[in-house]
């Protein structure tokens, strides 16, 4: 590529990889200034990861392109389902007008939980003590090999291994994907709090839920949750251990595959694919027959409690969007296949907010 019209910053000899990030973008936003260059910067190398431009991932994807967001035909009144992603970065936005429409046009949002009540002193320190482990336990059950691959793979974010071992397994293995993220210049709307360890902060990004519950208070649109904030981490933490072993082995194993994963995961969600999303949720994260239980359980098992609550937003009077991750519309239990069972319509629409096929 021609770098003459290019701001570039570059971020080394530093005390870990988000310092590293931290400072090329730093160099980057203030070359772009000097430059007048109106655009958002992004890491597109990070140690030895080669991490796809948002430019790339988007490419090809037009007005009329389908986008993640359905209207659900047959309710008393206006509802909309939107298939989210929880971790983006500056160069992928703007979102799909899709999104903005069905927003637009609704009265009320519902999602899995608020993100922005992750910072209620409470509910921080729930997710806090849930995420805590035996540190004991986990010696026992880390045989050399994974102690030397945890700490090889969290050298470049400044922890140590005695600080892992205060930590669950299955949250070991979250702040692990989300740090990995971050280092690349994704950010997440939510996420667990870990703020207490060594002051990581996962929450910063004012993603595409937190966005809209901000919009909906300011307009005064009512925010309900469709679970509990609690039970997504409730389903991880009462795995067995040792199949929260397994899945930190297979994370860590997956780590040189991880960017391109994220690139294809980001693409389909902008494409409104959910159900190639849906497969490539399921296929990372099922090697053994414990860990495709435990996905299963945090996908379709909460299907089940959310569709619950659906079920009376599409019976009464208030327009309604509905936002979800989208690994959670598509399979055999997911809220697509649940809503047209149960006898209602859903229309896809383009990325400009038309319907698709009518």
């Amino acid at each position: 590529p021609n770098l003459e019209n290019a701001a570039v910053g570059r971020g080394y000899a530093a005390a870990n990889v988000f310092q590293a990030s931290a400072l090329a973008m730093q160099a980057c936003a203030r070359q772009s200034q000097q430059m007048q260059i109106n655009a958002p910067c992004e890491v597109v190398l990070s140690g030895n990861d080669l991490i796809m431009p948002g430019r790339t991932i988007r490419a090809g994807i037009g007005a009329t392109s389908p986008s993640p967001v359905w209207h659900i035909t047959g309710a008393k009144t206006d509802i909309f389902i939107v298939g989210s992603i929880h971790f983006l970065k500056a160069t992928l936005l703007p979102l799909p007008q899709s999104i903005h429409t069905a927003f637009d046009l609704t009265e009320r949002l519902a999602l899995e939980t608020n993100p922005v009540l992750f910072t209620d002193r409470q509910r921080a320190s729930e997710i806090a003590q849930i995420m805590q482990g035996d540190a004991k336990e986990n010696r026992a059950l880390m045989d050399r090999r994974l102690k030397k691959a945890l700490r090889s793979a969290f050298k470049p974010f400044g922890m140590k291994t005695r600080e892992l071992e205060q930590l669950a397994p299955f949250a070991t293995s979250l702040l692990l994907g989300q740090q990995q993220l971050m280092s690349w210049g994704y950010e997440g709307n939510r996420g667990i709090e870990v703020s207490r360890y060594r002051g990581i902060e996962v929450s910063r990004y004012r993603g595409i839920e937190s966005n809209f519950v901000r919009q909906a208070s300011s307009s005064g649109k009512p925010v309900i949750e469709l679970e509990g904030y609690l039970d997504a981490l409730k389903i991880m933490a009462e795995t067995p251990l040792a199949i929260q072993v397994d899945v930190l082995k297979t994370t860590l194993e997956q780590l040189p595959n991880n960017p391109d994963h994220m690139a294809k995961l980001v693409r389909n969600w902008f494409a409104g694919d959910a159900e190639k999303l849906y497969e490539l949720t399921v296929e990372q994260s099922s090697r053994t027959e414990g860990e495709t239980a435990l996905i299963r359980a945090l996908i379709d098992g909460r299907n089940q409690t959310m569709w619950q609550n659906i079920q009376p937003i599409l019976t009464d009077d208030i327009p309604t969007v509905i936002m979800v991750g989208s690994a959670h519309l598509r399979g055999e239990q997911g809220l697509l296949m649940s809503l047209q069972q149960a006898g209602y319509g859903v229309v896809q629409l383009s990325q400009s907010g038309d319907p698709i096929g009518i």
